[in-house]
């Protein structure tokens, strides 16, 4: 019934996010260095050592490095997308996460217990009665779904990540042919 493989309670309560949003911040922070970096060494080309560079020469130092600013900052605004894709994909799914356990503790309010597998299961003291039995599988079938939305939040996080990356890893081998 559900695409993809559903955690366990344990899983659910230890979900972290915090890789994605290390990640952005990581992510950011390089995307600032490629930029200046470029940025400076294109700059140093106009007037290297303080003196005005001007020539043959000077045009084709000037162009080349201006073309690899250009590239950086392509792979750089790449970059940044991932950092944006990683932090509020880790908000999104925190809020989730936070429903999710949310739906766990409106189902133990209620005198179920929801097992590790995500099943829900009343033991009153009388013996469960029809309306409890379908109270119970409303829970379940709540806690699953969310679970569910949970996991395929990530996978598709982890989706446009990738694909994401995709257009930073072309610029890089560019670059890297300059630079060899």
């Amino acid at each position: 019934m559900y695409y993809y493989e559903l955690p366990t309670l344990t899983q659910l309560i230890n979900w972290d996010v915090r890789h994605l949003t290390d990640a952005a911040a990581h992510w950011s922070q390089t995307a600032d260095l490629w930029e200046d970096t470029f940025h400076s060494v294109w700059r140093a080309t106009m007037h290297p050592g303080g003196t005005r560079w001007e020539g043959t020469a000077a045009d084709a130092a000037q162009d080349l490095t201006w073309r690899d600013l250009v590239r950086v900052r392509g792979c750089a605004e790449a970059l940044r997308t991932a950092a944006r894709i990683a932090q509020t994909g880790a908000e999104s799914l925190g809020d989730l996460k936070r429903l999710t356990l949310d739906a766990v503790d409106d189902a133990q309010t209620d005198d179920f217990v929801v097992g590790e597998d995500l099943s829900v299961t009343y033991s009153p003291h009388d013996g469960a009665s029809r309306v409890t039995t379908a109270h119970a599988e409303d829970h379940a079938e709540d806690i699953k779904h969310l679970a569910a939305n949970l996991v395929a939040l990530d996978h598709d996080i982890a989706r446009r990540l990738q694909d994401t990356a995709l257009g930073i890893s072309e610029g890089i081998p560019y670059l890297a042919r300059g630079c060899a």
